[in-house]
């Protein structure tokens, strides 16, 4: 088993040393910023460079390392929880998540635990006190949903604040009237 630590390691790992040193360019034609601008006496320093690249790689880590170690690692075990429990919330085919990063695990536990229905929507509170209804994407990076919300909903219907115009996700005062939203959908299995 792995401990929090090696998990959190592993996971920074895999999303920044992997990704960057890839061989594959990290933009399309010239670079349009910098993380910072070095001056002509510090270009003649490998010392000053080394300290300056020390410090920004070392702040990068540190916060790479506190959102895994804060974010991350417990959104796993929250959603597991949620996923294990799917059946008590709404229906199988919905997740009651909180704003935390659930996709990736999400993705993760239904091979892990073989699901034989997938989630297709994961409903959340926001920051302002409403509810979101997002559809869980086909993909880790997909933007195309497992089943989309009602397209003659996109823009809003009666009760909703929206429904984002390509139906990925719509916001609602409470969370009876998300699960309503849901309501047409939410029977419908792989």
């Amino acid at each position: 088993t792995q401990t929090v630590s090696d998990s959190s390691l592993l996971q920074m790992y895999e999303s920044s040393v992997e990704e960057v040193d890839d061989g594959i360019s990290q933009c399309d034609g010239e670079v349009r910023y910098s993380l910072e601008q070095v001056t002509d006496e510090q270009m003649n320093s490998p010392t000053r460079l080394f300290m300056i690249t020390l410090a920004l790689v070392g702040a990068e880590f540190k916060d790479r390392l506190h959102y895994y170690m804060k974010a991350w690692l417990p959104a796993r075990e929250f959603v597991q929880q949620v996923v294990q429990s799917r059946y008590q919330v709404i229906n199988i085919s919905t997740l009651h998540c909180c704003c935390c990063p659930w996709k990736e695990h999400l993705f993760v536990l239904e091979k892990q635990l073989k699901l034989d229905v997938l989630i297709k929507f994961v409903l959340y509170p926001d920051p302002s006190g409403h509810w979101r209804v997002q559809c869980v994407p086909a993909g880790l990076n997909s933007f195309q949903n497992r089943l989309s919300l009602l397209e003659e909903w996109r823009g809003g219907i009666p009760g909703c604040i929206f429904v984002h115009a390509s139906g990925f996700i719509g916001g609602n005062r409470t969370q009876e009237m998300a699960k309503r939203t849901l309501a047409p959908r939410s029977y419908i299995a792989d």
